[in-house]
């Protein structure tokens, strides 16, 4: 609707938005591109329930709505009892959502944000109280411990040109959120995000911030890269001050 009525808004457009809310499909183009996601099936329907196929993925597994968020919805699955009740209740709640039956990986949580195309530092996340990085650990105060973590070498290049390639792949601008999760020296992709959370305690800012990039000064970035961005897709020059 902003693109219709000409006003220009923060972020990336419509498709790479589209296209990273859709796990299924983003998940899809990333494994397309060689990258490490974990293994999944995409369910549009109690129909399509199958617990041989989950099987043959191997348990424990997450379900989780195809296309939400913060965790929403999540839970996860260690066997086959628990499965079908985890799908009855995903669909229960949403009928016309359909939902993902991910994989489970162990190790170690990180972040990576990008601005303008250049990736920040990297982002450790230790929940404290769950399992995974649930809705509480995200944001219930002392959820969850987050810091900037600095990886071997070679680790560190690994996870820097996944990032950039989930960005490209997924026609990412202006700023995104790549979390990954780290098994055995492999970073596996977990989701891509265009509107990460935006508070001063957000992540995306906690890597800002390491970079030396206060709160004020990201959010004047943000909006300018908008503009130029904007911009091209209009074939008009913006001048930002």
């Amino acid at each position: 609707m902003l693109e219709t009525l000409g006003i220009p808004y923060t972020g990336s457009g419509v498709l790479a938005s589209s296209l990273c809310m859709n796990k299924d499909l983003s998940k899809k183009i990333l494994r397309y591109e060689g990258v490490n996601t974990p293994g999944w099936l995409c369910w549009n329907s109690v129909e399509d329930y199958s617990a041989e196929a989950v099987q043959q993925l191997g348990y424990p597994v997450m379900v989780k709505p195809n296309t939400g968020g913060s965790s929403i919805g999540m839970e996860k699955v260690n066997d086959e009892q628990e499965l079908h009740s985890a799908v009855m209740r995903a669909f229960e709640s949403d009928p016309d959502q359909s939902i993902l039956i991910e994989r489970y990986i162990t190790g170690q949580e990180i972040t990576c944000s990008i601005l303008d195309g250049e990736l920040l530092p990297v982002v450790g996340i230790t929940s404290s109280s769950s399992e995974w990085f649930d809705y509480r650990a995200k944001y219930d105060d002392g959820g969850a411990e987050e810091v900037v973590v600095n990886l071997p070498y070679e680790l560190d290049q690994l996870v820097r040109k996944t990032a950039m390639t989930c960005y490209k792949a997924l026609k990412c601008s202006v700023y995104a959120r790549v979390d990954i999760l780290l098994s055995d020296g492999v970073p596996y992709v977990l989701e891509m995000n265009t509107l990460p959370g935006m508070t001063k305690t957000s992540l995306l800012p906690k890597s800002a911030a390491a970079a030396g990039i206060s709160f004020s000064s990201l959010l004047d970035r943000i909006i300018s890269c908008s503009l130029t961005e904007r911009s091209k897709n209009k074939g008009v020059t913006v001048h930002v001050k």
